[in-house]
């Protein structure tokens, strides 16, 4: 359903920047853009008692009229129901992704991105120290609006390889059990981001 729903949205979107003519002196010329994910920070908790809380946050700086370059930065606490309770998960996010403007400009179109990013997780409980991190990469189609006055929307998706490993410390033995992800499953990302353009 979400993959319709973005299919929907771009192809509106292209029509649109297909009519968009290039920034001129006289419309307002950003020069970064910071947005964030506000699905994320909200999202309610699942039927099982688990739930995420996670901040997101990606800035956007104009290399250029058809050139984007954009960090990522996320922090975010998670609950996981397990058979002895619910286990809080600590989770971190760094990344990077290099943008072109196919369509439209750095104000408003149609854009093509590749993301590379690290994920890290880490919980506590009883006994053992469960982690995982490793990387996650892949193309991105979006589509960027910054008003002149400065609010702006980002909506971008694509597939993408997930590199994960994780582990598990004993804290009482010298023990450690691990599994990895290596063949790099292909899972599915979308970013709803609103924010502010400056």
């Amino acid at each position: 359903m979400s993959r319709i729903v973005l299919a929907t949205l771009l192809a509106a979107a292209a029509a649109r920047a297909e009519t968009v003519k290039p920034p001129h002196p006289g419309d307002t010329q950003h020069v970064a853009t910071v947005t964030f994910a506000p699905i994320l920070a909200l999202l309610p908790a699942a039927s099982d008692g688990s739930k995420v809380t996670m901040l997101e946050l990606l800035g956007e700086w104009r290399a250029a009229d058809k050139v984007g370059a954009a960090l990522i930065l996320g922090y975010g606490k998670q609950s996981t129901s397990t058979a002895t309770g619910n286990l809080p998960v600590t989770t971190v996010e760094l990344g990077a992704q290099a943008r072109y403007y196919l369509l439209g400009y750095f104000e408003h179109g149609l854009f093509l991105a590749a993301e590379a990013m690290y994920l890290g997780a880490s919980a506590s409980e009883p006994g053992v120290v469960p982690k995982a991190n490793g990387f996650v990469v892949g193309p991105m189609l979006g589509y960027k609006l910054a008003t002149n006055l400065g609010f702006s929307l980002d909506i971008h998706g694509g597939p993408a390889w997930d590199l994960i490993s994780a582990k598990a410390d004993s804290t009482t033995s010298s023990a450690t059990a691990s599994a990895s992800n290596g063949s790099g499953a292909l899972v599915p990302r979308l970013r709803i981001n609103v924010g502010w353009s400056f």
